[in-house]
């Protein structure tokens, strides 16, 4: 059961980071740098992606980092670790956890003294 618990909140965790990547507009986000080319891979093959086909013709593709215009104010099409940092904060801090953080150390004990006393008075 706890398993299934489990799943769930991470699925509701990447639905929520996905709602957050898409309110927010690209060209106010940082794009992710590109990857670093693996193994012992030649420069040729990476200088024939920077060419791409569109409508049968080749066009020089953007600069790594860049978005053309039409394209920087459409939604995020990608979930960055930022959205999943602002998801887990919507989602695991509630009005109570905040407000339980923000008591003095004397306060927590007194709460806690509260809490434990309510459980065992019933």
């Amino acid at each position: 059961a706890s398993i299934c618990g489990d799943a769930r909140r991470a699925l509701e965790l990447c639905r929520t980071a996905a709602r957050v990547a898409m309110h927010a507009p690209r060209n106010q986000r940082p794009q992710p740098p590109p990857p670093p080319p693996a193994g012992n891979v030649s420069a040729e093959p990476l200088m024939a992606m920077d060419t791409v086909e569109h409508d049968g013709a080749l066009q020089q593709a953007p600069a790594a980092g860049t978005l053309p215009p039409a394209v920087a104010d459409q939604p995020a099409s990608r979930v960055l670790m930022q959205d999943v940092e602002q998801a887990v904060d919507e989602l695991f801090s509630s009005q109570a956890s905040s407000f339980v953080k923000k008591l003095s150390l004397h306060e927590k004990i007194f709460l806690i003294a509260v809490v434990c006393e309510s459980q065992t008075s019933g």
